[in-house]
């Protein structure tokens, strides 16, 4: 084994990573685009409704102007719906006794391949499954397995700056994507 950490993440930690997801990876990205798309195409319907059943009265103009403003606000706003839907789905899991990560568990790296171990069961995965690596500096690393799924390692369950270092130059070993930021 070469590196072992005790791994505690919060749900702060989970919805960071999710929030992450959403304005930084290529898959968050579509989904902000669909959400916007779709949001605007339901709006623009609405108006050409409001437009059908009012015409071009004083009254339609207001519904014009009303709907312009609320296409505006979405556009303006889709990262922060989408984000506060996230922390509203991370509650409701959590009220219900649910969680969708380990809250403890142990990653430990060997040469080959990595394994995760929490209470419920043991993954072991090789490093060719990594998608790619995000380092957010000094604050977390985030190992992805997929557009949804990936191994968190905060800067809490590094000992010393060195191990982080350490750390940092041994993963990027191991996969071709790491990303800084």
């Amino acid at each position: 084994m070469l590196f072992s950490f005790n791994v505690n993440i919060t749900e702060k930690d989970y919805i960071d990573f999710n929030m992450f997801c959403i304005l930084n990876t290529p898959f968050g990205k579509k989904q902000l685009k669909s959400f916007r798309i779709i949001n605007s195409a339901i709006l623009i319907m609405g108006l050409v409704a409001c437009l059908l059943i009012a015409g071009f009265t004083p009254v339609g103009f207001c519904s014009t102007v009303l709907f312009l403003c609320a296409l505006a606000a979405i556009q303006a706003c889709a990262p922060k719906i989408m984000t506060a839907s996230v922390k509203a789905q991370a509650k409701k899991l959590s009220r219900s006794g649910k969680k969708a990560y380990s809250p403890c568990s142990v990653l430990e790296f060997y040469g080959e391949t990595f394994t995760e171990t929490d209470d419920e069961a043991k993954t072991e995965q090789k490093y060719s499954s990594i998608d790619r690596i995000s380092i957010i500096e000094n604050r977390i690393i985030y190992i992805h397995i997929n557009d949804l799924r990936a191994y968190l390692l905060p800067l809490s369950c590094f000992e010393s700056p060195g191990q982080y270092a350490e750390f940092v130059a041994f993963i990027r070993k191991k996969c071709n994507k790491v990303d800084v930021y």
